[in-house]
């Protein structure tokens, strides 16, 4: 755990640095896979660490008395560890993918077509050096907004009805 907390400090630009050199030698600069690559090394560690403490912090009683039921180590899983982490699951999937949407330094960095611009420098796009076009600024944010609220609203009912799943005998 110590070494994913770890790869987590590591400078986001020095991965940059090298992500896109090894882009270019690849030929795959001005593509996804770089960007995929680079979020993935980014926010993986706290993904693993967080759901880690999540599995961790089921309580080893309800895994025992499960088994003591007669159900095996795979029901037990799904049937008691799964639903009773969800909340914890589904606010580290909320967490990660507001980081990587809000993602600007990888998007800047390996995307140079206005087809593939992502929409962090879409939205910076309305700063310049000579003015802020407030309209363009406003309208792109709130577009950009809406993933986040539809995901929400989709993981919303995992983290409520997870808070008392499991622990119910049925």
């Amino acid at each position: 755990l110590s070494f994913l907390v770890n790869l987590r400090t590591f400078p986001a630009l020095l991965l940059a640095i090298a992500l896109y050199v090894m882009a270019v030698k690849a030929g795959l600069y001005n593509t996804y896979i770089p960007l995929i690559l680079a979020n993935t090394m980014m926010n993986l560690p706290f993904a693993i660490w967080n759901v880690k403490t999540v599995i961790d912090g089921v309580p080893k009683d309800l895994e025992e008395s499960a088994m003591v039921d007669g159900l095996s180590r795979s029901a037990v899983i799904w049937k008691i560890i799964v639903p009773v982490a969800t909340p914890g699951l589904a606010a580290t999937a909320i967490y990660v993918f507001i980081l990587t949407w809000n993602e600007y330094l990888f998007a800047t960095t390996f995307m140079n077509s206005n087809d593939m611009q992502l929409v962090t420098a879409v939205i910076a796009s309305a700063v310049t050096q000579f003015g802020v076009d407030y309209g363009w600024l406003m309208t792109t944010a709130m577009l950009a907004s809406i993933p986040a609220i539809i995901m929400f609203i989709a993981i919303q009912r995992f983290i409520v009805g997870g808070l008392t799943a499991g622990g119910i005998k049925g």
